[in-house]
């Protein structure tokens, strides 16, 4: 057990289902049928080392660790300080600590009806060799859309009358093409270079496709 931070979880816990600690206490009553007295919830919930109840949690029993875990519907071993992961569900926290992403990310990839439709799709994306320049491609896109863009990218835009941001996107969504269509025919390996953007035909390419969409947008 983490003392320190299995009390502030537990206070935090509390504080943020909203109750006070006689409220809480009567609550758990209620649905447990287990009497626990606010001044040991209380005692239970401080973390400042140099109090005198600091460490009254490590007494805590057993039964009042499974309790809060069910009340609050996290984990045991979250309160312990024992994971990052709220959800009890252990597949989420395997895959949580496995993959390194969020556990509302892997919730929505759990419970997503349109991506366990398309999870072959999704699958195949994540597994092909260019998701790397694909992630890439999109966070230069939302860094520039954010105004995150960095300086020399823009002077490289401005010298060649090109919107940094419609680049930006444009790089996106051919690496993204390329990659599906490489799913498509099972053609692996097929990535676009960064430093395509430096070639003088792709860049006219680039400008050409701009030029011809937002001459076909309404109202252009």
């Amino acid at each position: 057990m983490n003392t320190k931070l299995t009390s502030e979880r537990i206070k935090k816990l509390r504080e943020g289902a909203g109750y006070s600690h006689e409220r809480l206490a009567l609550a758990l009553k209620e649905k447990y049928g287990i009497s626990i007295t606010p001044a040991s919830l209380k005692k239970y919930e401080v973390s400042d080392q140099f109090h005198v109840n600091y460490g009254s949690v490590e007494g805590m029993a057993t039964k009042y660790l499974y309790m809060f875990a069910d009340f609050y519907g996290v984990s045991s071993d979250y309160i312990l300080g024992k994971s990052k992961v709220k959800n009890p569900d252990p597949n989420i926290k395997a895959a949580c600590e496995l993959t390194g992403l969020s556990e509302n990310a892997v919730v929505t990839l759990k419970d997503s009806k349109t991506i366990t439709m398309e999870f072959g799709l999704i699958s195949a994306l994540l597994g092909h060799p260019g998701l790397c320049n694909l992630l890439s491609a999109t966070m230069g896109y939302i860094r520039t859309v954010l105004g995150a863009c960095d300086e020399d990218e823009i002077s490289f835009c401005n010298k060649r009358n090109l919107d940094v941001v419609e680049l930006k996107r444009y790089y996106m969504q051919t690496v993204y093409s390329n990659i599906i269509e490489d799913i498509k025919t099972n053609n692996v390996g097929i990535e676009i270079e960064t430093e395509k953007l430096s070639d003088s035909n792709y860049l006219d390419k680039i400008k050409f496709t701009l030029k011809t969409t937002k001459e076909s947008e309404p109202n252009a």
